[in-house]
C-alpha cells in the first residue's frame, strides 16, 4: 500500500512538473514602449533553454481588426520554434481605403510614409528593445503576418530589407509601387488561398511573378508538395510559395513550411 501510494503520489508530482514546464515553455511577457510619444504594446516569447548564444527573432503581425491574442492562436510559432524569440505586436486603429476609412479597426500602415511611418518606427523600436535586453542573433530576424499584417510584412522589406533575413506574408501583398520600386531581393516564402475573396488570388499572383523578377528565380518551380512550389534563384534569393484551395485564412499546414523556411536563410553581410 504505501509502495502503491508512493508511485501514485510520484506520478502526480510528475504530471504536474509536466504542465509547470509546458506552462512555461509558451508563457509570454507583455511589453509596453514608447514610440515617438505614444505607447505601444508587443507580446514576446521566450526561450527557457536557448540552444545557441544568439536568438532569432521572428515578428509575427496580425490581421486587420485583430488582437494579439488572435495571431497568437492562430500562428503558434513558439510551439514550432521554442529556440526562437516569437514577437507579437499589437496594432492601433487604423484606416484602410475600402476597407474602414474611419479606422476603428487595428492595423498597420499599407505604405512607407503611411500613419507618419508609426509602425516601421515601431519595429525599429522592438529591435532596440531586444537588442538591449537579450542576446539576439542580427543575421536571424524574420517578419511573417496575415492579410493587412502581410501587407505590411512586405513594408518592412521594402523598407528595413537590409535587416531582415526572410519575410513570409500569408494572404496579402504590397500595393504601393513607390515601394515596389525601392523593394530589393530577399528570400521570400508567400501563402495564399485560391479561394481568398478579401485579397484575391489574381493580386497575389502577380506579386509571386513580382518577386520572382526581383529575386531573379526561373519561372518554373519545383513541387515540393501538393501545396508548396520552390522557384531557384540565381542570387540565392529563392521564393516558395505554399497555395491551398481555401480562403482568407492562415492554414495551419503552412507554418511548419515558414519555419523551415526561415532557418534556411540569414542575412549574407559579414
Amino acid at each position: 500500500m504505501n509502495k502503491q501510494r508512493y508511485l501514485y503520489s510520484k506520478n502526480v508530482y510528475v504530471l504536474i512538473l509536466l504542465i509547470i514546464i509546458v506552462t512555461k515553455a509558451y508563457s509570454f511577457e507583455q511589453i509596453g514602449i514608447s514610440v515617438d510619444g505614444i505607447q505601444r504594446e508587443f507580446s514576446v516569447f521566450l526561450p527557457t533553454i536557448p540552444i545557441q548564444e544568439k536568438i532569432p527573432v521572428v515578428f509575427v503581425f496580425h490581421g486587420y481588426g485583430q488582437e494579439v491574442a488572435e495571431a497568437i492562436n492562430k500562428f503558434k510559432l513558439e510551439q514550432n520554434w521554442p529556440e526562437a524569440i516569437i514577437v507579437y505586436p499589437q496594432g492601433l486603429n487604423t484606416p484602410i481605403q475600402k476597407i474602414n476609412s474611419g479606422g476603428i479597426n487595428t492595423g498597420w500602415q499599407t505604405y512607407i510614409g503611411d500613419q507618419k511611418d508609426r509602425d516601421l518606427r515601431l519595429f525599429d523600436e522592438i529591435n532596440v528593445y531586444l537588442s538591449g535586453n537579450y542576446s539576439i542573433d542580427e543575421k536571424r530576424i524574420y517578419v511573417t503576418g496575415f492579410s493587412n499584417g502581410a501587407a505590411f510584412t512586405y513594408v518592412v522589406a521594402a523598407a528595413r530589407g537590409n535587416m531582415i533575413a526572410a519575410i513570409a506574408p500569408i494572404a496579402g501583398t504590397l500595393g504601393s509601387n513607390k515601394d515596389r520600386q525601392i523593394f530589393k531581393e530577399i528570400p521570400v516564402f508567400h501563402v495564399a488561398g485560391k479561394q481568398d475573396q478579401i485579397v484575391k488570388f489574381n493580386s497575389q499572383k502577380e506579386m509571386i511573378e513580382f518577386i520572382k523578377k526581383i529575386n531573379k528565380c526561373k519561372n518554373d518551380g519545383i513541387v515540393i508538395n501538393k501545396n508548396v512550389t520552390e522557384y531557384r534563384s540565381s542570387i540565392n534569393m529563392s521564393l516558395r510559395t505554399f497555395i491551398y484551395d481555401g480562403e482568407h485564412k492562415i492554414p495551419k499546414d503552412a507554418i511548419p513550411f515558414i519555419i523551415e523556411f526561415f532557418k534556411s536563410n540569414q542575412l549574407q553581410y559579414d
